[in-house]
This record gives C-alpha cells, structure tokens and sequence, in this order.
C-alpha cells in the first residue's frame, strides 16, 4: 500500500485556535523541562527519560547519553528519579521509556525501585544498563544480588559472595537471531568456529584490527528469563529483553555509556537505544535525508603508486555512480622527506587535472593526513602539533588549488588522529573526519578519555568486515571473495538502506584490483535499491546533521489521548523526517506547515519540504503502552 498525502497549511489561514495550538507544543531541550499541570491527566506516553543522580544532571556523561539518544531520533530529556516518582505520582504517564544507564544511576530510592515494577507491569519500557541501582541508600553495594534482578530476569551483582569477582570481562557472542534484534551491522558479529558448541550463540563480536571485541560485565546465577541478545563465552547473560506484565525490559549487562565516553567504542549504545526506540513506539526522527539509507565511500590515496589504479578506476565509468568522497595526501613524499614516492599534487598535472574534473562531476575532494603519509601514521602524537600543523596546512593548500575549491573534509593516515588535529580542523571550518573509533557507528559526535572533542565537527566512523577494513586488510587476512567479502558488501548495502542510516567504507585505489568483483556487486546492489538508497559525500552529510541537531521538536498531547508531532528549526526543516510506527497511528494529518506523508512498510514516514515549523496530527496512538503506577499523591 502506498498513501501520499501532501500539503500546505497556514495556522493563521486554517484557524485563529491553531496559533494557540503552537503554543502548547514545547520542543524537548537540553534543561529539565517543567512538568505537566496535574489537570492534563494524559494517558499515552510521549518523550523516553534518561533517569540519573541528582549530582549528573549536567555531568559529561548525562550529556552523552542526551546526545545519543537524539542522535538516534528519539525525543529524550534527562530526568531524576524523583521527578519520574512525581510523573507516577501525579498519573501524568509521559515516560514511554525510562534508561536507567551505568555510572549515573547507581542509588536509587526504594520507592523509585517499586515505582518501577509498576511502571513495567502497566506497559513502561525500560532498559537497565549494567551498574544501575547496584547501590544502597548508603553507597553500599547490595549484599545479596541487585534490587533489580526480579524485573531483570536474572540474579546479578552478587556483592557479600564474590565481592570484586561479581565484575567479569570476556568476549561477548551473538546469534544471527539476536543480531537481527539488535541492528548489528553486517561484519561485526562474525561466525567463529570455535564457538560452535555454544550455537545458536556462535558470532563472535570483532573489533577493528583485533580478533575479538571483550567487554566488562556482572556475574549472574541461574537461567534467564527472557529472550538472550548478548552471552559471554560461558553462556552467561551480556544482554537480553524480557516480557514483564504488559511491558519489556532490555538488560545490557555492559557499560555501553562508558564504552563510549572513554574507550571511543559507541556501536553498543546506539543500538541498544535503537532497541527502546522500537520498543517504545513512539516516532523518531531519522538520521538521514528523507529518511534515505546510504553510504560514504571513502577512496584513500596515498602515494605516487596509487595514480595508475585512481586513472584506471575513473577510465572504467566507476565514477559515474556517487558522489564519492576522494582523500589525498598531497606531498611529494610518503615515508620521509626526500624519497620522491608521493603524488606530488602541486607539480602533478595530470593529477590535478583528475582532481579537478572529480570536483565538477560531484565528487568530494578531501585532505588525507598532513603531506607526508607514512610519516603522518607513525610520527605525529597528541604532542606533535607545533611540530607537525604545518603539514596539514601544506596538503589542504595543494589540495584546494588543484581542485578550485575549499577543503571541507579529513582522514587521518593510519587513524593517527591526536585531539589536536580535531582543534585545528575545527578552526579551519571543517565538517567532518573520516575516524577509527566508534567503529560500525554512523556519523556522530566523539568523545576521548570522558571529554567531547566533535563540538563543530562530525566523525564518520569506518564499517568493519571482522578485524579488517579496507581491502588490502581483507587480503592479508585471506577473507575469500565469493563467501566473505562480496556478501559483506552487499549485505551492508542493504543494511543502510533498511536502517535508514548510513556507514562509511573506505579503501584504496590500490585495492580494488584484490575484489573487482566484490566492487562490482556492491554497485550493483546499490542499483538495485533505488530511492532506498544514495551515496553520500561527508560533506554534504554534515550539513544536514548539524541542522537535524539543531532541529526542535516534541510528541505532545491535545484534546484527550490525540498526539501532535511539532517541530521547528531556525533555518529550514527541509528533508527532516520522522518515523512512525503504523500500528500505532492509523494516519497521521499535517496541520502546519508542508510536508510529504507516505505510508512505506510497517512506518508511515513524515518528510518536510520546506518551511520552519511543522504540526502534524499523529492520532489516539492506538496500542501504545500506557506505563501507569499506583503510587499516589502524597
């Protein structure tokens, strides 16, 4: 079935009352947003609540986990738990999803623990991230097992009977079943021989350039009730999702906050709240344009060894499909100054000649690194840049006279990138870098040693086949074509475009003769997807992030159970798209503003066309969980 609605409404032309419509709406925003008055009484949840200390509320961390979750589309704000206890309190429900995440939400009040069974047992979602409420009022770790392993399904955090041993660390296993629930892109859960006497649980999670990819967690004791996603190499619980009352909890037996905010390793945290994202029901605002999956081909040239394979490569027609995003290291030199193997741009003219008809057919041009590439890759550190700065200076020079354009966008040799360089892009009015960290993610704001560093700048991190990358990496780690490679491809393809997101994969001109083939299928299945799918440049993908981040926008209630979506943005709110699940919104309405309506699969899928404001009716919300207690007003 395919409905399209469009069309342009006015508030002042349609009705004095919708202007005062407008006003009731409030767009979520970085503070804590003042409660409901006790008389709206509304009974569908409409935002997800990070619940934390009263202490985080404006921590690093907090901030994070705000990010992420909008980051993912979700309407999310950061909330106490005594001001979910006062939502429950006043029958207010407006918490579709509650996170309790680790480090932030140790102690927590009896009340609030019993608020939760309710809050699940009437319909809430909740997801409960490894340390939460693990403490006692008295910052005491609970002797006997974690006040939470009732709603949890297991019993974990043993304190009195294995003090320090309660916390464990191993590689973690999914099932091609649980993969699938979780989002995993293609390439990081890998079926591992080894593992096969623990099937179905036999995908070993990798990581870039390692064999496997190890994780924290807590003990637990006993069977778990509820549906695994995630086991240790012992059969022991990492994560999992369980049905309880009329609601579901998700356990993520990891410190998927602080594997982001420390150790640059964030798939973990973005697909388990893509999980509450799906569990809640409620709509998101989708992480590309249109709502359009795709991917950044990101082609690294390095060395004078790589024009000959570059010249090929635009002989063959292979750009004729993109965009694509082009990285060069411009010097003269690769491993060290006056050996004469670099490219050499300013004195190449045949070089600049590619260079510059790849920037008027639509490609990108980008700055690999600073001149020199090898010497990039194992020389410079995080106490290089006095040193070193200059080199990134020479190579965007050389780069943006060759191409006649200014160079937006990086990647760093070898994905030697100290903080410094993030600065200095950031100075330079750059958009985006291509990074190593946070492998498997989509684009997205980084973080170093419990830092920021992305403010202004978006990291697009490299998709992984297993341990490798790039072809060359897939060679030397004999990865066969025919049932490794071309399959990861093409599965990737496909997993941006059901996702509606997007992942960078980055190679050589040098590689492509080791998977021509592989090359090939990848196209091809771009084809073949159509308007499901797009190339992307980071540039471009940049833009239209940093105007979604700035885009406002909230679920609401009016006139009983009925939900409004509005949302504003300064500038444009062209392309912004919301997802909405059909089974719960029967047709959703514009009321303000232009906008496409179309009912694609199991999403009815809200795409702005133009204009600053949008309202659109979403309806009863029919079957969304109504997440009530009964804890009373005191």
């Amino acid at each position: 079935m395919h409905i399209v609605q469009k069309a342009i409404a006015s508030a002042m032309k349609r009705s004095p009352r919708i202007s005062a419509l407008a006003l009731i709406f409030a767009a979520i925003s970085i503070a804590l947003a003042p409660a409901q008055s006790a008389e709206t009484k509304p009974d569908l949840p409409t935002e997800i609540g990070i619940v934390v200390a009263d202490s985080e509320q404006a921590s690093v961390a907090a901030q994070m986990w705000l990010n992420a979750a909008r980051e993912q589309g979700l309407p999310a704000r950061i909330v106490t738990a005594g001001q979910v206890v006062s939502d429950w309190r006043d029958q207010q429900g407006r918490f579709a999803g509650l996170v309790l995440p680790d480090e932030l939400a140790r102690n927590v009040s009896s009340e609030f623990v019993s608020g939760l069974q309710q809050y699940v047992d009437h319909g809430g979602r909740l997801l409960v991230v490894f340390d939460a409420a693990l403490m006692r009022p008295d910052g005491r770790y609970a002797l006997d097992r974690s006040v939470l392993s009732g709603l949890v399904g297991v019993n974990y955090a043993m304190s009195e009977r294995l003090g320090d041993k309660m916390f464990r660390r191993g590689p973690v296993f999914a099932s091609s079943a649980s993969a699938k629930v979780l989002g995993l892109p293609p390439g990081l859960a890998v079926e591992d021989p080894e593992a096969a006497a623990q099937a179905p649980f036999n995908l070993r999670l990798r990581t870039y350039s390692y064999p496997e990819w190890t994780t924290a967690s807590l003990e637990t004791d006993g069977p778990y009730d509820g549906e695994p996603l995630l086991v240790g190499h012992d059969g022991q619980i990492v994560a999992g999702i369980r049905k309880h009352g009329e609601g579901r909890i998700i356990f993520a037996n990891l410190p998927i906050g602080t594997l982001k905010l420390t150790s640059t390793n964030g798939w973990p945290l973005h697909r388990f709240l893509r999980l509450l994202a799906i569990e809640s029901g409620l709509p998101v605002l989708a992480m590309t344009p249109g709502a359009v999956g795709g991917m950044v081909l990101n082609i690294h040239v390095d060395a004078a060894s790589a024009i000959k394979p570059l010249e090929k490569m635009v002989a063959s027609g292979f750009f004729n499909d993109g965009p694509f995003s082009v990285h060069v290291t411009a010097g003269p030199d690769v491993n060290e100054k006056g050996d004469k193997k670099g490219i050499d741009v300013p004195h190449n003219k045949s070089i600049q000649t590619v260079l510059r008809n790849l920037a008027l057919q639509g490609h990108e041009v980008g700055s690999h690194g600073g001149w020199i590439h090898n010497y990039w890759a194992k020389q410079v550190n995080e106490g290089s840049a006095e040193r070193d700065a200059y080199l990134l200076e020479l190579n965007v020079d050389a780069l943006a006279s060759a191409t006649k354009e200014p160079i937006r966008v990086y990647s760093a040799p070898g994905g030697q990138h100290p903080v410094w360089v993030t600065d200095w892009l950031r100075q330079h009015d750059f958009l985006a870098y291509y990074t190593t960290a946070n492998s498997d993610s989509a684009p997205t704001r980084g973080y170093r040693r419990g830092e920021p560093v992305d403010a202004g700048v978006w990291s697009f991190p490299i998709a992984i086949c297993g341990e490798t990358a790039s072809f060359e990496e897939m060679f030397w780690a004999k990865l066969d074509e025919q049932t490794q490679v071309t399959p990861w491809l093409t599965s990737l393809t496909r997993f941006t475009a059901d996702e509606h997101e997007v992942r960078l994969f980055y190679f050589h001109p040098t590689g492509v003769h080791l998977f021509e083939p592989s090359v090939a299928a990848m196209i091809t299945e771009a084809r073949s997807l159509h308007d499901r799918f797009r190339w992307y440049t980071m540039a471009e993908l940049s833009r239209f992030l940093s105007r979604r981040e700035e885009t406002q926008w909230s679920i609401s209630r009016r006139d009983g159970n009925d939900l409004f979506l509005k949302a504003e943005n300064s500038n444009s709110l062209r392309d912004m798209t919301w997802l909405v699940p059909a089974h719960h919104f029967i047709e959703p309405r514009l009321i303000e503003g232009t906008a496409e309506i179309t009912l694609e699969g199991s999403d009815w899928k809200i795409k702005a066309t133009d204009g600053k404001t949008l309202v659109v009716h979403l309806g009863p919300g029919a079957g969304l969980p109504k997440a009530r207690t009964d804890i009373k007003q005191q």
